[in-house]
């Protein structure tokens, strides 16, 4: 998911940091949690 303002320019940083700051602050809210990915990796010997 993307969310990207539309603003001047000398604003973008700003209002792209306040924008992601309140999604932060509703999913939290809301008890909505976007977990880490992660990844499993596991080293198998071969068989004798």
């Amino acid at each position: 998911m993307a969310v990207e303002p539309w603003v001047a320019v000398p604003d973008f940083l700003t209002a792209q940091t306040e924008l992601h700051q309140a999604i932060v602050e509703q999913f939290r809210a809301q008890g909505i949690e976007i977990p880490f990915p992660q990844r499993e990796v596991r080293l198998l010997s071969p068989s004798p």
